[in-house]
This record gives C-alpha cells, sequence and structure tokens, in this order.
C-alpha cells in the first residue's frame, strides 16, 4: 500500500536530502500545496520513486527530470 496524504495541511521546512530513499508511491493530492519542485527532488530526495500524485494542489513551474 502506497502512503497517500490526501486533504492534509503539510507545512515542510527545510529540505531533507536523501531523506526517503526506499520509498516508491506517494500521493499528496487535494493538499493546496503551493510553489515549486526541488530540481534535484527526485535525484536526492526521493530516488527510488515510481508514483508520484499532486492532483488538485497549487504547484507552478516545471517538474524535475527523472533518471530511470
Amino acid at each position: 500500500m502506497a502512503p497517500a496524504l490526501p486533504g492534509n495541511k503539510i507545512v515542510v521546512s527545510g529540505r531533507p536530502e536523501n531523506a526517503l530513499p526506499e520509498l516508491r508511491n506517494v500521493y499528496f493530492d487535494n493538499n493546496n500545496l503551493r510553489g515549486v519542485l526541488p530540481d534535484d527532488l527526485f535525484a536526492n530526495v526521493l530516488p527510488n520513486l515510481e508514483e508520484l500524485g499532486f492532483s488538485k494542489n497549487r504547484l507552478s513551474g516545471r517538474l524535475p527530470g527523472m533518471s530511470m
């Protein structure tokens, strides 16, 4: 089962480096997240991510590259 965090009021402070290396699927749907995803999100924070959900948020900018 993948972590699902719908409808929360998540506050992120600082940036963990390589904090979630084993996480493969996560969904942040309907959280009113705002801003831009960091360029190194997939390489350093979520290196093994296979599925990511951000529907119903207010993110802007481009998606960071993922290496497969």
